[in-house]
């Protein structure tokens, strides 16, 4: 959902995506924060010539995904951090499996 306006940016990502989107107008699609019902409606919220939509993680997504795979391997291999990659081959598999 859209950040509140008086706090910054949560990273470099999310900064630089938003300045252009602030620019030029567009579509926001990414995670709530929330486990939950994943097959609920994406939520949707409209501020100036910008759409968030969000959908919620169920839990065994949210640690495979999101703890296990995107900040235990990604993020560390694209920030140059190959000591800090952790691989769990069990999440990885149920990535591909579901």
């Amino acid at each position: 959902m859209p950040p509140p306006d008086n706090k910054g940016g949560a990273g470099g990502l999310a900064v630089g995506v938003l300045g252009a989107l602030k620019a030029a107008g567009g579509l926001w699609f990414g995670w709530s924060g929330e486990t939950g019902n994943e097959d609920e409606p994406l939520k949707k919220v409209t501020k100036g010539n910008i759409t968030w939509a969000s959908f919620n993680l169920s839990e065994q997504d949210y640690e495979d995904y999101y703890c296990q795979f995107s900040n235990a391997v990604l993020w560390p291999a694209f920030h140059y951090r190959l000591d800090l990659v952790q691989f769990q081959r069990p999440a990885w598999g149920r990535l591909h499996a579901g």
